[in-house]
């Protein structure tokens, strides 16, 4: 236990000191949210968003409505920015159940970057059933109903070195939850390109005189947000290693994205037990290997299947 403990925090202590550092110089906080006009009955909740890299300028949100009743409306706020000086309302789509989209083309000195966010909402609680295993009996009550509410940031960077080579951008859409609160408890500013993280999983396959070993990556915001990879420049680099336990390694490569991320890795493996590691290296994104023993096995077995 004291193990595995070691191994999280391992991979979410750096998450946190990437956190910090990213806002080391971020504007003061307002110490208000401007007055606006709130639906009946509003519960109103508060969160903020980086909208850039390097600036560090915030955007703030107003989720307006309650849990009852539903969030219906959203209020995005920028301090001191021409476009958004004043709150602007954003309606619930109803196809998309999401509000925005909301779009930045921040300054930067290399690159070209596009930031788009979103919003959504849902409740949480309420009743609940479940079976207990230890009693063999089915459990059934209800909780506080609550709403949680979303994120959806689809983030683009290119560096304008790369002139109109379109292999050269990273493209992709980071999903996950967005802590809201009140206003003097709301968390720091959300910068999810700065803190994902990414490991492999492995699926054995049957073949005839071995067993092959389907190596596949995962691109993740916290531990159950799969971000949506639609392109990464032809520079990233993916490394997967893979070694007899306690053994020399048997195999070691740089595999590209697509590689890494689409198409997997297949490898014929004798029977045994194994280990294996892995990192990324992509331009434009902060990305930490996930190495707890939640994601991966050490060792883990190749075993013969049973005919």
């Amino acid at each position: 236990m004291n193990k595995w403990l070691g191994a999280v925090f391992a991979w979410v202590f750096p998450v946190m000191l990437t956190m910090a550092a990213g806002l080391d110089g971020a504007p003061v906080r307002p110490q208000s949210f401007p007055k606006v006009a709130l639906l009946p009955g509003s519960i109103p909740y508060y969160a903020s968003v980086m909208l850039d890299v390097q600036t560090n300028q915030i955007g703030y949100i107003l989720f307006d409505g309650n849990v009852a009743n539903g969030y219906e409306r959203l209020y995005f706020w920028v301090p001191d920015d021409m476009n958004f000086r004043t709150p602007k309302i954003y309606k619930l789509n109803e196809e998309t159940k999401r509000f925005g989209p909301i779009k930045f083309r921040p300054r930067h000195d290399q690159d070209d970057i596009d930031i788009v966010w979103s919003f959504g909402w849902s409740r949480a609680g309420g009743a609940y059933e479940h079976f207990d295993y230890q009693t063999g009996q089915t459990r059934k009550g209800t909780t506080t109903v609550y709403p949680q509410f979303w994120f959806y940031c689809d983030y683009a960077c290119k560096p304008r070195s790369a002139g109109a080579r379109n292999d050269a951008q990273v493209d992709l859409t980071i999903p996950g939850p967005i802590g809201a609160h009140v206003w003097t408890n709301m968390p720091a500013a959300l910068q999810p390109w700065h803190t994902l993280n990414y490991y492999m999983t492995v699926k054995l396959v049957r073949e005839k005189d071995a067993t092959q070993a389907r190596f596949a990556g995962q691109l993740y915001y916290g531990s159950g947000h799969r971000c949506v990879v639609r392109t990464m420049p032809r520079e990233t680099v993916c490394t997967l290693t893979v070694a007899p336990y306690l053994g020399q390694m048997s195999y070691s490569n740089d595999l590209t994205w697509t590689q890494a991320l689409i198409e997997g890795v297949n490898l014929k493996l004798d029977y045994g037990w194994y280990d294996m590691n892995w990192n990324i290296v992509c331009h434009g994104l902060r990305v930490y290997p996930r190495l707890d023993a939640a994601v991966r096995a050490n060792p883990f077995p190749v075993s013969r299947f049973d005919d």
